[in-house]
Protein backbone atom coordinates (compact mmCIF):
# COMPACT_ATOMS: atom_id res chain seq x y z
CA UNK A 1 0.00 0.00 0.00
CA UNK A 2 1.22 3.50 -1.03
CA UNK A 3 1.66 6.31 1.90
CA UNK A 4 0.52 8.88 2.10
CA UNK A 5 0.55 10.57 -1.68
CA UNK A 6 -0.44 13.47 -3.66
CA UNK A 7 -1.30 11.20 -7.41
CA UNK A 8 -4.66 11.67 -7.30
CA UNK A 9 -3.64 15.49 -8.03
CA UNK A 10 -2.36 14.32 -11.12
CA UNK A 11 -4.89 12.52 -13.22
CA UNK A 12 -5.51 13.39 -16.31
CA UNK A 13 -1.87 14.42 -17.71
CA UNK A 14 -1.06 11.51 -19.60
CA UNK A 15 -3.86 8.25 -20.03
CA UNK A 16 -0.35 6.25 -19.72
CA UNK A 17 0.40 7.93 -16.43
CA UNK A 18 -3.48 7.73 -15.52
CA UNK A 19 -3.31 3.91 -16.01
CA UNK A 20 -0.22 3.96 -13.77
CA UNK A 21 -1.59 6.27 -11.53
CA UNK A 22 -4.42 3.72 -11.10
CA UNK A 23 -2.84 1.02 -10.72
CA UNK A 24 -0.65 2.13 -7.65
CA UNK A 25 -3.36 3.36 -5.90
CA UNK A 26 -5.73 0.29 -6.44
CA UNK A 27 -3.01 -1.94 -4.93
CA UNK A 28 -2.20 -3.58 -8.10
CA UNK A 29 1.35 -2.90 -7.59
CA UNK A 30 4.06 -3.21 -4.96
CA UNK A 31 6.01 0.03 -2.93
CA UNK A 32 8.92 -0.84 -5.17
CA UNK A 33 7.33 -1.10 -8.38
CA UNK A 34 5.42 2.16 -8.09
CA UNK A 35 8.45 3.94 -7.62
CA UNK A 36 10.10 2.78 -10.46
CA UNK A 37 7.49 3.04 -13.12
CA UNK A 38 5.99 6.53 -11.62
CA UNK A 39 9.58 8.14 -11.61
CA UNK A 40 9.63 7.57 -15.47
CA UNK A 41 6.66 10.40 -15.49
CA UNK A 42 7.32 12.41 -12.47
CA UNK A 43 10.12 13.41 -9.51
CA UNK A 44 9.77 11.55 -5.91
CA UNK A 45 10.13 13.57 -3.01
CA UNK A 46 9.85 11.42 0.33
CA UNK A 47 9.68 12.15 3.68
CA UNK A 48 11.08 9.41 6.20
CA UNK A 49 10.60 8.39 9.70
CA UNK A 50 14.09 9.41 10.47
CA UNK A 51 17.05 10.58 7.98
CA UNK A 52 18.88 8.29 6.06
CA UNK A 53 21.74 9.13 3.81
CA UNK A 54 20.95 9.36 0.14
CA UNK A 55 21.92 11.88 -2.62
CA UNK A 56 24.96 12.87 -1.00
CA UNK A 57 23.63 13.83 2.18
CA UNK A 58 21.51 12.68 5.47
CA UNK A 59 18.12 13.83 5.58
CA UNK A 60 14.74 12.96 6.75
CA UNK A 61 13.44 14.12 3.41
CA UNK A 62 14.93 13.51 -0.37
CA UNK A 63 13.97 14.23 -3.63
CA UNK A 64 14.83 11.30 -6.20
CA UNK A 65 14.92 11.89 -10.01
CA UNK A 66 14.94 8.08 -10.59
CA UNK A 67 14.23 4.98 -9.25
CA UNK A 68 14.32 1.26 -11.23
CA UNK A 69 14.23 -2.42 -10.51
CA UNK A 70 17.63 -3.91 -11.10
CA UNK A 71 18.77 -7.08 -12.90
CA UNK A 72 18.36 -9.48 -9.05
CA UNK A 73 15.16 -7.56 -8.64
CA UNK A 74 15.76 -4.83 -6.15
CA UNK A 75 14.82 -1.31 -6.47
CA UNK A 76 17.73 1.36 -6.82
CA UNK A 77 18.02 4.74 -7.30
CA UNK A 78 19.82 7.51 -9.55
CA UNK A 79 20.74 11.27 -10.55
CA UNK A 80 19.08 10.60 -13.89
CA UNK A 81 16.10 9.38 -16.00
CA UNK A 82 16.88 5.97 -18.21
CA UNK A 83 19.39 5.24 -15.64
CA UNK A 84 21.39 1.76 -15.87
CA UNK A 85 23.36 1.78 -12.53
CA UNK A 86 22.59 3.34 -9.25
CA UNK A 87 22.44 3.21 -5.51
CA UNK A 88 20.01 0.36 -4.04
CA UNK A 89 17.14 1.44 -2.09
CA UNK A 90 17.14 -0.03 1.38
CA UNK A 91 14.29 2.57 3.13
CA UNK A 92 11.22 1.99 1.80
CA UNK A 93 9.44 0.88 4.80
CA UNK A 94 10.70 4.63 6.35
CA UNK A 95 8.56 6.10 4.38
CA UNK A 96 6.08 7.77 5.53
CA UNK A 97 4.75 10.55 2.97
CA UNK A 98 5.31 10.79 -0.63
CA UNK A 99 5.04 13.98 -3.18
CA UNK A 100 5.07 13.03 -7.11
CA UNK A 101 6.22 16.33 -9.00
CA UNK A 102 5.99 17.08 -13.04
CA UNK A 103 9.15 18.89 -13.98
CA UNK A 104 9.77 22.02 -15.65
CA UNK A 105 8.52 21.85 -19.01
CA UNK A 106 11.39 21.25 -21.28
CA UNK A 107 9.58 21.07 -25.05
CA UNK A 108 10.31 23.24 -27.68
CA UNK A 109 7.46 25.76 -28.13
CA UNK A 110 7.87 25.63 -32.13
CA UNK A 111 10.02 24.25 -34.89
CA UNK A 112 11.38 27.37 -35.07
CA UNK A 113 12.49 27.84 -31.31
CA UNK A 114 14.09 24.48 -32.22
CA UNK A 115 15.78 25.12 -34.99
CA UNK A 116 17.53 28.13 -33.14
CA UNK A 117 19.31 25.68 -31.25
CA UNK A 118 21.38 25.30 -34.28
CA UNK A 119 24.29 26.76 -35.73
CA UNK A 120 23.88 26.63 -39.31
CA UNK A 121 27.08 25.84 -39.96
CA UNK A 122 27.18 22.66 -38.57
CA UNK A 123 23.59 20.96 -39.57
CA UNK A 124 21.69 21.10 -43.00
CA UNK A 125 17.78 23.05 -41.92
CA UNK A 126 16.14 19.81 -43.86
CA UNK A 127 18.51 18.06 -41.19
CA UNK A 128 16.90 19.84 -38.68
CA UNK A 129 13.70 19.34 -39.91
CA UNK A 130 14.07 15.70 -39.69
CA UNK A 131 15.28 15.83 -36.45
CA UNK A 132 12.32 17.59 -35.01
CA UNK A 133 9.61 15.26 -36.50
CA UNK A 134 11.45 12.36 -35.15
CA UNK A 135 11.63 10.61 -31.75
CA UNK A 136 14.80 10.17 -29.10
CA UNK A 137 15.94 6.90 -28.89
CA UNK A 138 16.58 7.50 -24.97
CA UNK A 139 12.95 8.53 -24.01
CA UNK A 140 10.75 7.85 -26.94
CA UNK A 141 9.25 11.20 -27.40
CA UNK A 142 10.28 14.52 -29.06
CA UNK A 143 13.11 16.11 -28.58
CA UNK A 144 13.18 18.63 -25.88
CA UNK A 145 15.70 21.24 -24.22
CA UNK A 146 16.88 18.18 -21.70
CA UNK A 147 18.46 16.76 -24.94
CA UNK A 148 20.92 18.87 -25.42
CA UNK A 149 24.20 18.53 -23.87
CA UNK A 150 26.55 20.81 -22.71
CA UNK A 151 30.57 20.04 -24.54
CA UNK A 152 32.94 19.09 -21.65
CA UNK A 153 36.38 21.02 -21.50
CA UNK A 154 38.03 18.32 -23.21
CA UNK A 155 34.69 18.64 -25.93
CA UNK A 156 35.54 22.74 -25.84
CA UNK A 157 39.75 22.27 -26.79
CA UNK A 158 39.02 19.59 -29.65
CA UNK A 159 36.01 22.26 -30.90
CA UNK A 160 38.42 25.03 -30.70
CA UNK A 161 40.70 22.91 -33.30
CA UNK A 162 38.29 21.50 -35.55
CA UNK A 163 37.10 25.14 -36.07
CA UNK A 164 40.37 26.31 -37.22
CA UNK A 165 39.85 23.80 -40.34
CA UNK A 166 36.13 23.28 -40.78
CA UNK A 167 34.33 26.38 -42.90
CA UNK A 168 30.69 25.02 -42.55
CA UNK A 169 28.26 21.74 -43.91
CA UNK A 170 27.96 22.72 -47.50
CA UNK A 171 32.10 23.20 -48.31
CA UNK A 172 35.37 21.01 -47.71
CA UNK A 173 39.13 22.05 -48.06
CA UNK A 174 42.59 21.20 -47.97
CA UNK A 175 42.23 19.71 -44.43
CA UNK A 176 39.36 16.79 -45.23
CA UNK A 177 41.40 13.94 -46.29
CA UNK A 178 39.50 10.98 -48.49
CA UNK A 179 37.96 8.16 -47.02
CA UNK A 180 38.48 4.83 -48.48
CA UNK A 181 35.76 2.88 -46.98
CA UNK A 182 33.17 3.94 -49.55
CA UNK A 183 34.40 2.58 -52.45
CA UNK A 184 35.83 3.74 -55.71
CA UNK A 185 32.79 4.88 -57.02
CA UNK A 186 31.79 6.97 -53.73
CA UNK A 187 33.84 9.97 -53.25
CA UNK A 188 33.58 11.20 -49.29
CA UNK A 189 36.03 13.62 -47.46
CA UNK A 190 36.02 13.75 -43.72
CA UNK A 191 37.76 16.33 -41.08
CA UNK A 192 38.20 14.98 -37.77
CA UNK A 193 39.83 16.61 -34.42
CA UNK A 194 40.02 14.42 -31.54
CA UNK A 195 41.25 14.06 -27.74
CA UNK A 196 42.30 10.69 -26.28
CA UNK A 197 42.20 10.38 -23.09
CA UNK A 198 45.04 7.49 -22.61
CA UNK A 199 43.45 6.49 -19.22
CA UNK A 200 40.00 4.59 -18.05
CA UNK A 201 38.95 7.18 -16.08
CA UNK A 202 38.49 10.10 -19.01
CA UNK A 203 37.01 10.12 -22.01
CA UNK A 204 37.71 10.44 -25.93
CA UNK A 205 36.43 12.87 -28.02
CA UNK A 206 35.54 13.62 -31.09
CA UNK A 207 34.25 15.99 -33.36
CA UNK A 208 34.01 15.15 -36.98
CA UNK A 209 32.19 15.78 -40.41
CA UNK A 210 32.19 13.82 -43.56
CA UNK A 211 30.79 15.26 -46.75
CA UNK A 212 27.98 12.68 -47.42
CA UNK A 213 26.30 13.30 -43.79
CA UNK A 214 24.22 16.58 -43.31
CA UNK A 215 25.36 17.52 -39.81
CA UNK A 216 28.71 17.25 -37.64
CA UNK A 217 29.20 13.93 -35.34
CA UNK A 218 29.96 14.36 -31.75
CA UNK A 219 30.85 11.77 -29.75
CA UNK A 220 32.17 11.06 -25.89
CA UNK A 221 33.43 7.27 -25.64
CA UNK A 222 35.25 5.10 -22.16
CA UNK A 223 39.01 5.09 -23.71
CA UNK A 224 39.45 2.19 -26.54
CA UNK A 225 36.47 0.80 -25.73
CA UNK A 226 33.97 1.99 -28.43
CA UNK A 227 30.53 2.86 -26.19
CA UNK A 228 29.74 5.80 -24.96
CA UNK A 229 27.84 9.07 -25.73
CA UNK A 230 26.98 9.87 -29.52
CA UNK A 231 25.05 12.97 -30.92
CA UNK A 232 25.22 15.78 -33.57
CA UNK A 233 26.87 19.54 -33.29
CA UNK A 234 23.82 22.07 -32.46
CA UNK A 235 26.80 24.94 -31.99
CA UNK A 236 30.06 25.58 -30.24
CA UNK A 237 28.95 24.70 -26.81
CA UNK A 238 26.52 22.06 -27.08
CA UNK A 239 25.50 18.51 -28.82
CA UNK A 240 21.90 16.80 -29.46
CA UNK A 241 22.26 13.47 -27.50
CA UNK A 242 20.93 11.01 -29.79
CA UNK A 243 22.61 7.57 -28.42
CA UNK A 244 24.12 5.58 -25.47
CA UNK A 245 26.17 2.48 -26.73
Amino acid sequence: MLPDNNLPTLLGINPDADALIAAALGGRLSLDDSLARLSAWFLVRAWFLKPIYANRKESDVHLFRSFFISRNGLLCHANRRKARTGHIFHSTYLITKLEFLQEKNSAFKSFEDFKRKFDPRFIKEKQILSLWNSKSSQHGKQYNKKDFRKISKRGKEVMERFLRQFTNINEHNHHYHKSDLWGKDVEVWILSHNHKSWHHSGRDISISHQTNAPHVFYSSEFHNCCNGRYGILANEKEYLWLEDD
